[in-house]
């Protein structure tokens, strides 16, 4: 699916690659508090927030999948089936982020990183207007139901809070 308007330009490329070269540009040693706060507040994602998953931004095939509104993290048990039985894979775990689309398609990753994309130059933060936004996205979509689409079986563990693109 080609996101590209009359201008040729693919928007959602577009928001990735600013986003993740926003966040690259504050990876400096010694920044100014300036810098230190952007830092912080592209880095830290919260459920509600405009986000660009940065690990495979070089990657154009994830392109399509890479912008939404994040709608959960949650910590997930590896499992897989063996011979018909679920075994626990070592008790081990991995972090399931839940994205909303630009085109309103729930997506699932997982071993990836994320930034925000800001949406106001402003510093305060709309918490109401993200907790409705997550609301509106639980009700649309079945997280759950998502999970256990995939080619191996996920168990809920927890739900997460804000977190940093450091590979989480």
């Amino acid at each position: 699916m080609s996101n590209k308007g009359k201008t040729g330009v693919d928007v959602q490329r577009l928001l990735r690659v600013s986003a993740h070269q926003l966040w690259l540009a504050t990876l400096v040693g010694d920044p100014p508090p300036s810098l230190s706060r952007l830092h912080a507040r592209i880095a830290s994602v919260s459920p509600g927030n405009l986000v660009a998953e940065i690990s495979t931004a070089y990657q154009r095939e994830h392109d399509e999948c890479a912008v939404g509104r994040l709608v959960a993290r949650r910590r997930e048990a590896l499992r897989f089936e063996l011979e018909d039985e679920a075994v626990d894979f070592l008790q081990r775990s991995e972090v399931a982020w839940y994205l909303e689309l630009l085109d309103g398609r729930l997506f699932r990753w997982h071993n990836a990183s994320f930034v925000r994309i800001l949406e106001d130059a402003r510093d305060d933060e709309n918490d109401e207007a993200d907790r409705g936004r997550v609301a509106g996205a639980l009700a649309r979509h079945d997280i759950d139901s998502l999970a256990a689409q995939q080619p191996w079986l996920k168990v809920p563990i927890e739900t997460g809070e804000a977190v940093g693109s450091g590979g989480q």
